[in-house]
């Protein structure tokens, strides 16, 4: 049964949308403001837990250095929050230098690698250094240099994971995890499924380069943010951050982008349904603007708030819901059943808003829990 949204909730979304489209968006109405008035210290300090559940701190500073004084939380809380931004700048410039000169590291091996997501997302937003990041995601595509940056991410890493027959392997270097991948994969629905290989090979053979950075095509991220968001939403959960690099991604680069390839791509992979959900969502919760949304469709309007209620109860990547399901068991496939159905209560969540995807994910990612992929 979805919850009917809190107050604390509804000021954490009201701060979301100031933060993220400031001017452009403005103002507080009568009942934003009416809102604010109630809200105690306790009340408060639940809006940042929140705000750092969602992974989106620096976003909600924005916004309380934009309301009048009187609306903001006590200082304690309001300069915590402040604090915490600065952090999250001076962490951001840390990463940033260091994903430069990693990525020169590798081209001078004679290895191509694309950034995914991060801090290529980052220059979307209003303010870039906000944006809480998390790892440092790296694609390259071809085998030989795949294992040949694995091999120099092992000389200047302090710790790894990576097994040379999996294309996908971790990395801790300089403070920050770094990932490459060699392949990606989605558990969403049948066709994206059989065709993530096609898709990817026709829309991944072109990058652009941005202050300095090596990014995939804008037609490509465009499909691939959203799809590794919505693989997140189905699987386990997602956050709000996710959300808004998706949505400052599109208003960023909205006139910019073929919208027939665009709605073909969508349509291949069989996902043009979710896209309109979320739109919906980003429309009628988050203030992105109804005419920036491509394929904005009125008639998902109604499953918004199911969807938010959602994103509430599981967290950034699912981390509440994990939480709730860590196993203590010893025994290696005790484990994996819990990890496999423990997930349940999230694909039942899922389930009421996409029926039949909710069982096939189900499914997919218990076998892949239980028997390996």
């Amino acid at each position: 049964m979805m919850n009917a949204m809190t107050d604390i909730q509804k000021v954490f979304l009201l701060l979301i949308r100031l933060g993220l489209w400031e001017k452009e968006q403005g103002g507080l109405s009568q009942d934003d403001i009416r809102l604010l008035e109630k809200m105690k210290d306790e009340e408060w300090d639940a809006v940042m837990d929140l705000a750092n559940q969602q992974t989106s701190m620096g976003v909600v500073t924005d916004a309380l250095t934009f309301l009048p004084v009187e609306l903001r939380p006590s200082k304690k809380i309001y300069f915590n929050a402040i604090s915490q931004t600065s952090d999250i700048e001076y962490a951001n410039k840390r990463m940033n230098d260091f994903a430069l000169v990693l990525m020169e590291k590798l081209r001078q091996k004679d290895v191509d690698s694309r950034l995914l997501k991060g801090q290529g997302v980052a220059m979307c937003y209003l303010r870039p250094l906000h944006r809480q990041s998390g790892d440092i995601d790296l694609l390259i595509l071809d085998d030989q240099q795949f294992l040949k940056g694995c091999h120099l991410m092992e000389i200047i890493s302090n710790s790894y994971k990576w097994d040379e027959k999996s294309p996908h392997a971790e990395f801790q270097a300089m403070g920050f995890v770094v990932e490459l991948h060699g392949k990606y994969s989605f558990i969403i629905n049948r066709k994206v499924t059989e065709r993530l290989i096609e898709w990817n090979d026709k829309r991944n053979q072109e990058v652009r380069v941005e202050k300095g950075l090596i990014l995939p095509s804008l037609q490509f991220d465009a499909v691939f943010i959203f799809t590794h968001m919505l693989n997140h939403f189905m699987t386990g959960g997602v956050g709000l951050r996710q959300i808004s690099d998706w949505m400052m991604f599109v208003n960023a680069y909205f006139d910019k982008l073929d919208l027939k390839v665009l709605e073909d791509d969508l349509n291949f992979l069989g996902i043009m349904k979710f896209w309109q959900a979320f739109a919906s969502l980003a429309v009628m919760l988050l203030g992105f603007p109804e005419e920036k949304m491509p394929f904005y469709d009125a008639r998902w309007n109604r499953k918004a708030e199911a969807l938010m209620d959602a994103i509430f109860k599981t967290g950034n990547f699912g981390a509440l819901q994990k939480a709730k399901q860590l196993s203590k068991d010893t025994n290696k496939w005790v484990k994996k059943l819990h990890t496999a159905f423990g997930q349940f209560p999230v694909y039942w969540r899922v389930g009421k808003i996409f029926p039949a995807e909710a069982v096939y994910c189900f499914l997919k990612y218990s076998k892949w829990q239980i028997f390996g992929r």
